[in-house]
């Protein structure tokens, strides 16, 4: 993954469905599904195994054999829709990962194989919740609150797309500072002149990007439960990550 696209990634329609075609018995298929699956997810697995001791170089070479370990052994043949969430099941890969007897000679078979990840450390460390010492936070709290962090930058990364094919890059901009707020960020009345609307308007247009959010983000996380999982749930399950 280039460092530049690195960002704000939006997630495709259903990620169950990727995880299928993840799955897939070609190996070209399987590995190009996989490198989207690394590029949307590898943040709360990055943070993940930073928060278990590991120095950025190593988090970089781990989280790189994670995703080439389960391109090798075709893990995501044996993934279900109806064993629950995505989320879950990342976490147990990576925590599995992590206490693998044969993960040093893992990282040395990968060296001659294909790159699915590339990403710098750097950015990496910029991007990623990197706890310190004192924060009282487990590896799997990182995890989930890092995942928390990637879902909703998907859903800002999409919403910026739409209002880009708008035309409405600008209003977009200015507007998404109110999203996850009630708080006034700036005087409403100077932003609205600024973007040539009234006052109202400009009320009308912060509570329609609200709405959009949250539409969206709820259509996001359906997409990365099992079966029968709630989607109230795991939006609740999201926010908590933040307490």
């Amino acid at each position: 993954m280039d460092p530049g696209n690195s960002r704000l990634k939006p997630f495709p329609t259903t990620q169950w469905s990727l995880i299928m075609r993840a799955a897939a018995v070609d190996p070209a298929d399987r590995e190009k599904a996989l490198a989207e699956i690394c590029e949307l997810y590898w943040p709360p697995v990055y943070a993940f195994i930073r928060s278990r001791g590991n120095s950025p170089h190593d988090a970089e070479d781990l989280t790189q054999g994670l995703f080439a370990e389960l391109l090798e052994r075709n893990d995501f043949a044996r993934a279900d829709a109806n064993h629950g969430r995505l989320r879950s099941y990342l976490l147990t890969a990576a925590s599995n990962h992590l206490n693998s007897a044969h993960r040093r000679e893992n990282r040395q078979k990968r060296g001659g194989g294909a790159v699915l990840l590339s990403f710098d450390a750097v950015d990496a460390e910029a991007r990623c919740l990197i706890p310190e010492p004192m924060d009282d936070l487990t590896p799997d709290r990182v995890f989930e609150r890092q995942w928390a962090i990637t879902v909703m930058e998907g859903v800002v990364s999409l919403l910026a797309q739409r209002y880009a094919d708008k035309g409405q890059t600008e209003l977009f901009n200015a507007l998404k500072p109110f999203i996850n707020t009630t708080e006034s960020l700036s005087p409403q009345t100077e932003l609205a002149q600024r973007l040539g609307m009234t006052d109202a308007a400009l009320r009308v247009a912060i509570h329609r990007l609200r709405q959009r959010y949250g539409e969206v983000l709820r259509q996001t996380v359906k997409t990365t439960l099992g079966h029968g999982e709630n989607v109230d749930d795991e939006i609740a399950c999201l926010m908590a990550a933040f307490q």
